[in-house]
């Protein structure tokens, strides 16, 4: 395979979550001399999760976690899972709610994702949020070039 460039999490979203966060939590703290309320509590609990989940994401960043392919398959999240190639049914791109690379498993091979995933559920189909990730056109246009050649195998 030509490609073992791992596509990390964006700068991007990285950079939104923290800022909205500190941006809610600075509101939260400006509105407490006017009582405590539930919606300054609920104010600070979406601060302090918009904070969490950036920092999070650059925590994988930092650590080099991301989406890759290789003569394996295709890890579809921050964990290391991989899909093998023999296991993906196709890969398409979506534009519904945001564009979005969709990696659909074989129906015949769900249960053995399943379990080596360690989920309880089958998954139907893994989705890449291009939002989510760096050079989301280049990895679509590599990952789509590599799925059609390990299919002509």
């Amino acid at each position: 395979m030509e490609n073992t460039r791992i596509y990390r999490t964006s700068w991007r979203i990285i950079i939104s979550f923290m800022g909205v966060g500190i941006l809610f939590f600075l509101m939260c703290i400006l509105a407490i001399p006017t009582g405590i309320s539930f919606p300054l509590i609920l104010g600070f609990l979406f601060s302090f999760t918009a904070i969490f989940l950036g920092l999070y994401d650059w925590k994988n960043r930092r650590k080099g976690k991301g989406y890759y392919w290789d003569e394996e398959g295709v890890v579809v999240n921050f964990k290391g899972n991989k899909v093998y190639w023999n296991e993906i049914e196709k890969i398409e791109f979506l534009n519904r709610r945001g564009k979005t690379t969709v990696i659909y498993p074989r129906y015949n091979c769900q249960e053995t994702i399943m379990k080596r995933h360690k989920k309880y559920v089958p998954a139907k189909g893994y989705a890449i949020v291009w939002f989510d990730i760096e050079d989301p056109n280049e990895f679509h246009s590599k990952l789509i070039r590599a799925w059609n050649r390990k299919k002509s195998l």
